[in-house]
């Protein structure tokens, strides 16, 4: 089923080609602790900016199914959390939300010194919306159209709903840490995640296309490792739970939107329900896409970009 958007005048589609298109340009960030965080330039370089970033444990590239519906209206910037996609490997003793804050703010401040300003918009993606509203709250960076899907927002402990959506933290933390690290070829990885209840639904081709963003081919042993090591994506696990971030809408600067799973869907995670409840405590416009889970980008992709196009014609970006 294929949807119309006048708006943005472009087709969305859940089926997309799974070959990642060569980006018309690459830019090293570094980083305040001489680290490097590569950004990549695709799409329509006279549209607005629309800056994308990934989960912990994943890579932006595997939400093609999904970004690929942008580039026809927008300048797509692409970029990884540190220790993860295309980014060299850098000191595992600075993987923190807090760094990971500071390389946002230098990755929008580079794109703009290097290509100039023009309207800025993103989309983040589990741990790196909680990575934006952190760099909201602690910068103040304008966005002119922000969405956050399904962010590890997380309340207080006097909050009626801490136990329960707290609870995931430790199975979140033993998963990474039980995940397999080797690999012979990306297709056991794909096999693995494709057997894998949570990710049962997502769109046809996302599961090797993830292996491929994921795993890295290491020259010694021929073998492919994860490129985020399972102790790093646990540690995001428990940092995630402990900074209790849970903002209201005001505390941005520019309209934003907070998409959140689906809170009944099965074998779902706490976000869910955390989202859910954080968008009417704090005020947020709220987008929720019934049946779909966590990965809700690579469950129903041309219907969460139907999401965001609405919610950024609304803004009024153009």
């Amino acid at each position: 089923m294929r949807s119309q958007n006048s708006l943005f005048n472009v087709n969305l589609g859940e089926q997309a080609a799974m070959d990642i298109p060569v980006p018309h340009a690459v830019l090293d960030v570094p980083t305040h602790d001489n680290s490097l965080i590569r950004v990549r330039y695709y799409g329509n370089r006279n549209g607005p900016r629309l800056f994308m970033l990934h989960g912990n444990g994943y890579a932006s590239d595997a939400y093609f199914p999904f970004w690929q519906n942008f580039m026809n209206s927008f300048e797509v910037v692409l970029f990884d959390l540190r220790n993860h996609g295309h980014n060299p490997q850098s000191d595992a003793s600075e993987h923190t939300f807090r760094n990971m804050v500071r390389d946002l703010e230098l990755v929008v401040r580079a794109a703009e010194e290097k290509f100039g300003k023009k309207a800025r918009t993103g989309v983040f993606h589990s741990g790196g919306g909680l990575i934006a509203t952190m760099n909201a709250l602690e910068f103040g960076t304008h966005w002119d159209a922000l969405v956050l899907v399904d962010p590890p927002h997380m309340p207080q402990p006097t909050h009626p709903i801490f136990a329960q959506v707290t609870g995931f933290e430790s199975k979140l933390v033993q998963f990474a840490l039980n995940r397999r690290f080797r690999f012979n070829h990306p297709d056991e990885l794909a096999e693995e995640l494709r057997r894998s209840r949570v990710n049962a639904n997502w769109v046809s081709g996302s599961h090797e296309l993830m292996a491929r963003s994921i795993l890295r081919k290491d020259d010694k042993s021929s073998e492919y490792l994860l490129v985020c090591a399972p102790e790093l994506e646990a540690s995001l696990y428990r940092q995630a739970y402990r900074l209790r971030v849970w903002p209201k809408a005001a505390d941005f600067r520019g309209p934003v939107l907070l998409i959140g799973a689906d809170p009944e869907v099965k074998y779902g995670l706490s976000m869910g329900l955390a989202n859910r409840v954080l968008s009417s405590e704090g005020g947020f416009a709220y987008g929720m896409l019934p049946g779909a889970g966590h990965m809700l980008q690579l469950e129903q992709p041309a219907a969460a970009a139907k999401l965001v196009f609405d919610f950024f014609g609304q803004s009024g970006i153009q």
